[in-house]
Parts: structure tokens; sequence; C-alpha cells
């Protein structure tokens, strides 16, 4: 009897104890986001999902990833403030990478540290998860040794700049410098996030304090504009104009100056055999940058743009503003390789 009665129990549970397998045991960190195996202060933690293991691995990361965006995005916004940290890139020669295009690289450098500790598959939902993680201690430190490296730098630039007689002699190590905080910046904010104690480190020079040293030096630069030959004073006041956004004032000779732009705009023919209602200009410019501190030539600037419009007015106009601005980008890009060497 007593066999029969077991035997009863056990079929009754047999169909139960098989519809319990088909209902899939989550672990607890898809559901929780958090792992009981790797604590949030001792880890970030990053879950994903995706329709292969290669993939949620993949959105694991990213998830990461975005903790150091996010607080970069937030932290930096104040460096905007600051001469060369952001701006517009056609008046400012000194901004040449932005916090934004720096982020991308150092956030993609910090990333590799990450692990995946676990993967699991939902076989009902054909679903794999994937739970990532980046260790705090490990990560801080080695984040902290960077930005200790680049504070000795930037102090030694600042401290250089200080010394310099020369305004030219100055202003190499403050945009040199400028670079470096901004790199600083991001690390100093990812450590921020990766920190078990959420903090980062307080920089030996203050980006305030550089940025005023900065303007006070490139207030102090002179530079002389001698461009020769058609239109030339369109082209002049294009580059002046570009020049005092940029906190560099253009005196009316040469006599004192830092940095000579010397050269000339030529017009060229277009319009003859045109057959359109459009009249068409062409203009050619070649320019020479010279730093009249020791005499050398530092960049040769060549550009030629066609344009038309209704009238000759108007295509002079539209082509001599558009070679303007290829000249004052150029421009920008050979002082920056010269004051960053």
């Amino acid at each position: 009897m007593n066999a029969l009665k077991s035997l009863a129990v056990f079929l009754i549970l047999l169909p139960l104890a098989f519809g319990c397998k088909s209902t899939p045991k989550y672990p607890q960190w898809v559901k929780q986001g958090y792992s009981d195996n790797h604590p949030k202060g001792e880890y970030l933690i990053g879950v994903g999902s995706g329709g292969d293991e290669e993939g949620a691995k993949e959105n694991a990361r990213a998830e990461i990833a975005k903790q150091f965006n996010l607080k970069i995005s937030q932290a930096t916004k104040i460096l905007q403030n600051y001469t060369g940290m952001e701006g517009d890139k056609s008046a400012n020669w000194i901004l040449k990478t932005t916090i934004t295009d720096l982020t991308s690289s150092f956030v993609e450098e910090t990333v590799q540290g990450i692990e995946i500790a676990e993967t699991w598959t939902d076989t009902k939902a054909r679903t794999v998860y994937a739970l990532a993680v980046l260790p705090r201690m490990a990560t801080a430190r080695r984040l902290g040794e960077q930005i200790a490296d680049l504070d000795f730098q930037i102090n030694e630039l600042f401290n250089r700049s200080q010394k310099a007689e020369a305004i030219v002699s100055r202003i190499r190590p403050l945009v040199q410098a400028v670079e470096l905080v901004k790199k600083r910046a991001i690390l100093n904010n990812q450590l921020l996030v990766v920190s078990p104690v959420g903090s980062g480190i307080m920089a030996t020079v203050r980006p305030e304090q550089l940025d005023k040293a900065l303007n006070e030096t490139l207030g102090a630069l002179k530079v002389a504009i001698a461009v020769e030959g058609d239109s030339n004073n369109r082209v002049r006041n294009a580059i002046a104009q570009s020049l005092n956004k940029g906190k560099i004032s253009v005196q009316p000779d040469q006599e004192g100056c830092d940095v000579l732009i010397s050269g000339k705009v030529e017009a060229m023919e277009t319009n003859p055999d045109n057959n359109t209602e459009f009249v068409f200009a062409k203009y050619r410019a070649t320019l020479e940058l010279k730093d009249l501190t020791n005499g050398s030539s530092f960049g040769l600037i060549e550009h030629e743009h066609r344009d038309g419009a209704l009238n000759e007015t108007d295509a002079k106009e539209k082509t001599l503003s558009r070679l303007s601005r290829k000249i004052v980008q150029s421009f920008n890009d050979k002082m920056y390789e010269y004051f960053s060497m």
C-alpha cells in the first residue's frame, strides 16, 4: 500500500518537475542589474543583451562606456568658457582637437580594461545576456598615474612660458599646455566615475589660470599683414577679422611685430566662352607666414576659388568670401602646427 502511495505522489509531482524546467531561471544580474559576485563598490557594471553572444558582450561594454561619456559631457562644459578649449574653429586657431574628439579616444582606451564576467542564454526568448565589469581600483590607479604625468608636463610648460621673454616663446608652451589640459579634464572625469569614493585629483595649474596667461600673451602678440594684388584689402580684412576674434592684434606695419603674413592675390579671367546666365570670377592667393623674431618661414598657403553669380560684383564677392575662408582655415592650421611643436 505504501508503495502504491509513493508511486501516486511521484506521478503527481512528475509533470510539475518538468514544468519547472521550462521556466528559465534568470541570473540575479540579468533582472536586477547587479551581481553579488561583483559588488558595485568594487566594479562598474554593465548588462547587455543581443541575438548572439558577441552582440550581447558589445552592448554590455557599451553600457559601461555610457557612464563615462555622460559624466565627461557634464563636467567638461566649464572648459568651453576658456580660450582654445572649445569654440569657433574658423576664428580661433588655438582650437585644434575638441573635447568631443578626445573623449571618444580616451574612453575607448579606458574600456579596454572591461572584462566579461558572465553570459547567460534565454533559450526560450532566443536572447543572450552578458555581464561586463570594470575593476574600480585598478582603473583608478592607472588613471591617477596618467593624470599625475600630465600635471607634471603642464606645470613644466606653464613655468617655461612664464620665464620666457619673447612673446612667441611664451605662446608655444601655453598652446601645448592647452592640449594637455583637455586630456587631463577627460581623464579626471573618468576618475570621478570609476573612483570608489567618486573623487578626482586637484590640478596644479588650473584651467582658468592657464586661460588667463594665454589671453594675456595672445593679446601681446603683434601680426602684420602685407597682401598685394587684386582685391587685396578684401582678403586682408578677412584675415584680420579672424585674428582679432582669436585675441591677436593686427598692426599697420611690420615694425615691432612678431609674425608677418605676406603674399598676393590674383584675379583670373574665367568668363570668356561662358554661355550661361551666370558671371564667373576666379581668384588665386599665395601667402607666406614668417616668424619675425627669428626670420624663419613656417608656412605657405596657396588657394584658388571660382564661383558664379548673376552679375560681376556678386560673383567677385562670393568668390573672395569663400577664398578668404579657405585662407583663414589654412592659417589656423599653420599657426597651430608652428606653436604646438
